[in-house]
């Protein structure tokens, strides 16, 4: 967030001690500050859970790194798509570590046939697998699905929670 920038009294030397109004009036500024960046962040979460913009998304670097080594212990966030009980769909950014980069015999002859290097080999968070499936899977990160918003699109995972 960027900071905030509140009418605020000039800055003068002081000689002596302030005077309690003097006290008064930053405490009363904090405040202020305080609260409008507790509405603004309130604001944005809820634009946000409608489908209004996504700061994450808006932090991530513009083009999409290589998929090779150099990804391995990274975590990543994957746009996964999940169903309701009714089987309504509805899509989650999955946390997820790379573990390793896979051989060429984990990839299938298709994969390889069309030298696919945009795979990783995956461990999702305990959170993000289904009950009976495997934590660790093979995950395509496919160029032209950097940091967008469709279904298998993949980012870093920027939030430290």
């Amino acid at each position: 967030m960027p900071p905030v920038d509140l009418p605020t009294r000039k800055a003068l030397p002081v000689l002596g001690t302030l005077s309690p109004d003097i006290i008064t009036l930053d405490a009363t500024k904090a405040k202020e500050e305080k609260k409008l960046i507790e509405a603004a962040e309130g604001l944005m979460k809820e634009l946000e859970e409608k489908g209004f913009g996504d700061r994450y998304t808006d932090m991530q670097q513009k083009s999409a790194p290589k998929v090779n080594d150099s990804l391995v212990n990274t975590k990543l966030e994957v746009l996964c798509e999940y169903f309701e009980e009714d089987g309504t769909p509805f899509y989650c950014w999955s946390k997820c570590t790379v573990n390793a980069m896979p051989s060429m015999d984990v990839l299938t002859k298709s994969q390889v046939k069309k030298k696919e290097k945009e795979y990783a080999i995956v461990v999702w968070d305990k959170e993000y697998c289904a009950e009976g499936l495997p934590d660790t899977t093979l995950q395509k990160l496919a160029k032209n699905k950097w940091n967008q918003h469709t279904k298998d699109a993949w980012r870093f995972l920027l939030d430290k929670n």
